[in-house]
């Protein structure tokens, strides 16, 4: 009498030991362009226009000129940070900067001038740097001061030629004295993208703020 076996036939055990494979639910290209949002796009979509990065820089640019406040930190993120020379501190979002903009104006602090020149900008699918040299004049409680420093300002690209800035960079200019360029543009909207601070005097700041 034959004994039947209890292992599987070879069929049996190659569909156990071999299942199918489950495609891969990987996106090809996906990106996030608001809160629980995304949507497929390309690098050459995801990538803003140098065109729309000077004119979000200048936007931020022509309110810093005008110490106008609720424009000027409207083109910055809530998560945004801020790196400023004169500052002891990073400033980690848009709320901490917005406490120390106040504290400036309550010392007297106002923007006069700010003139931009040498932009240079940077795209990349997601965003874009813009970076220039800026020669700002701000009035203070112990009068007015001019200077020239560097700034980089970082951008998101939200989509469709929308972008905010995620973060501000300012530092000095080695070496130099604090003269505006002859050819430097004014932020008066015919170009570039300038703010400004003042320096390290109490309520002043200079370049993008």
């Amino acid at each position: 009498m034959t004994e039947k076996s209890n292992q599987p036939d070879s069929a049996s055990r190659g569909a156990a030991s071999d299942p199918a494979t489950p495609a891969s639910t990987t996106p090809s290209v996906s990106a996030t362009i608001s809160a629980g949002t995304t949507a497929d796009l390309t690098d050459e979509a995801l990538t803003p226009t140098v065109d729309a990065v000077t004119q979000a820089a200048a936007t931020i640019v022509e309110a810093f000129a005008a110490t106008d406040t609720k424009a000027y930190f409207a083109g910055f993120a809530e998560d945004a940070s801020f790196i400023f020379h004169p500052e002891d501190l990073r400033l980690n979002s848009r709320a901490e900067y917005e406490e120390t903009w106040r504290g400036w104006h309550a010392d007297g602090w106002s923007v006069v001038s700010c003139v931009s020149s040498d932009p240079l900008v940077q795209t990349f699918p997601g965003g874009a740097v813009f970076s220039h040299t800026v020669d700002t004049t701000v009035e203070t409680g112990s009068g007015r001061e001019s200077y020239r420093e560097r700034e980089s300002i970082v951008f998101r690209h939200l989509g469709e030629g929308h972008l905010i800035a995620i973060h501000e960079h300012l530092s000095t200019v080695p070496g130099d004295d604090g003269s505006a360029s002859a050819d430097s543009v004014t932020s008066d909207g015919q170009g570039g993208a300038a703010s400004a601070r003042s320096g390290d005097a109490p309520g002043t700041e200079a370049v993008g703020r």
